[in-house]
């Protein structure tokens, strides 16, 4: 994708972390990088990459299914009660059976994380300060056809306020793995914004 993106060849193009384990790509003689963004993750056999240079780029996947055989999805949510705010878990637990609550979490949980992987936060916050709105119309469309983004899925808010600016894409890689990616402002990277500004490490 980067080579693609700069004109350039497979062994001019290199890639580090930041402090946050954020991929970056290290410049490249000749090309412009600027804007250059890039997210990768994996489960199980699925690999997802997403790269452009229109903002910041976010990507997750995940499983639909219970890590635990044989464990409710309410024992399972009871994990992660600190995870979402009370709207968001009205809208996870008013799906129509354990199934579908199960992908409304999940769906939940792998936004969050493209916007988390975005803005190069990490997960030193409190995670409710972070509240999508989650278009169920779009979740129903991407079931029904896989390896396909579908946009609009959601906006996004910070403590109540909504983030305009930013792009939530979803879609199911089979019946039990969702695939979400995110691009928004350059201006909310982690240390650059009064959102989140960088946190001296402690000593």
């Amino acid at each position: 994708a980067a080579c693609a993106a700069l004109g350039a060849e497979r062994g001019e193009v290199r890639f580090a972390r930041n402090a946050e384990n954020k991929p970056y790509l290290l410049p490249v003689e000749g090309k412009d990088i600027d804007g250059f963004n890039l997210n990768l993750s994996h489960h199980g056999e699925w690999v997802v990459l997403a790269s452009g240079s229109e903002g910041l780029i976010g990507a997750d996947v995940m499983t639909t299914t219970l890590p635990n055989y044989g464990e409710s999805a309410e024992a399972f949510f009871a994990d992660f009660d600190t995870t979402f705010n009370g709207k968001e878990w009205q809208l996870i637990r008013g799906g129509d059976g354990e199934e579908e609550q199960l992908v409304r979490f999940f769906v939940n949980w792998a936004l969050k994380e493209t916007y988390l992987k975005a803005t190069g936060i990490g997960l030193g916050i409190e995670l409710t300060r972070i509240e999508f709105d989650i278009s169920t119309e779009v979740v129903a469309k991407a079931k029904e056809t896989h390896r396909t983004l579908f946009p609009n899925a959601a906006t996004v808010r910070i403590d109540n306020q909504p983030m305009g600016g930013w792009s939530f894409e979803l879609g199911f890689l089979d019946d039990h793995h969702i695939f979400a990616v995110g691009c928004g402002p350059f201006r909310e990277e982690y240390g650059k914004s009064e959102l989140w500004p960088r946190v001296p490490p402690s000593n």
